[in-house]
């Protein structure tokens, strides 16, 4: 392995100075394996040091899965779960019926996986909506099924699928009108994203004009 960084300099006549968009990157950094060729082999989950390494393994176990190894096509299917090779539960299902001897550990990085693509199959109509008028709508609806997730404890680790999830459930607690868990979802992606101010002093107007309406309300009565 060669790791290799490209800056684009926008200089004209610049060898391969538009690789960034060759490779399909659209934003700063952007992360890919490439072969000796410059093919693109795959990208990282994410833009961690471990999600480097989780696409590192599956490039070496992949082989070894192909082969019959019977330990590293467990570890592959792991692997392959985070890289995004499943699009649906049910497909990482069938697959996982046919695997044998799955220790218990192994069996909770399974069930993790599991969860997160449980939760994305969720989500997928928000992914997929093309309408800007829809997206609360389909957000608050996916919302109102992963509260139950949230109330069971059962959240996604990945920083990507923890912000939608708790995204998602903070549209369904604007839409419902519900504060406590408006705050609750707020202060749990505040600790997750701090960066993310200005997104979150939009939120915090939300919040207060949630607070105004019921007030309003009670004043009524």
């Amino acid at each position: 392995m060669v790791l290799f960084l490209h800056i684009t300099t926008r200089i004209q006549g610049r060898k391969d100075d538009g690789l960034l968009s060759t490779v399909g990157g659209r934003g700063f950094p952007h992360l890919v394996a490439m072969d000796a060729e410059g093919k693109v082999l795959g990208q990282p989950p994410g833009r961690t040091v471990g999600d480097f390494t989780t696409m590192m393994e599956y490039f070496e176990l992949k082989p070894k899965a192909e082969k019959g190894d019977a330990v590293a096509t467990i570890e592959f299917f792991i692997r392959a779960m985070q890289m995004g090779d499943y699009k649906s539960l049910g497909d990482a299902k069938k697959h996982h019926a046919t695997l044998k001897k799955i220790t218990k550990e192994q069996q909770a990085r399974i069930d993790e996986q599991f969860l997160g693509l449980e939760i994305q199959d969720i989500l997928q109509p928000v992914r997929e909506n093309k309408e800007r008028s829809k997206h609360q709508e389909l957000q608050a609806a996916a919302g109102k099924t992963l509260l139950e997730f949230h109330k069971k404890g059962r959240v996604p680790k990945p920083d990507g699928l923890f912000g939608a999830f708790y995204g998602a459930i903070l549209s369904h607690a604007e839409v419902d009108k519900d504060i406590p868990l408006f705050e609750e979802a707020l202060k749990l992606l505040e600790g997750r994203f701090p960066e993310a101010t200005q997104f979150f002093e939009a939120k915090r107007k939300v919040l207060e004009s949630l607070k105004e309406e019921k007030a309003e309300e009670k004043k009524d009565k």
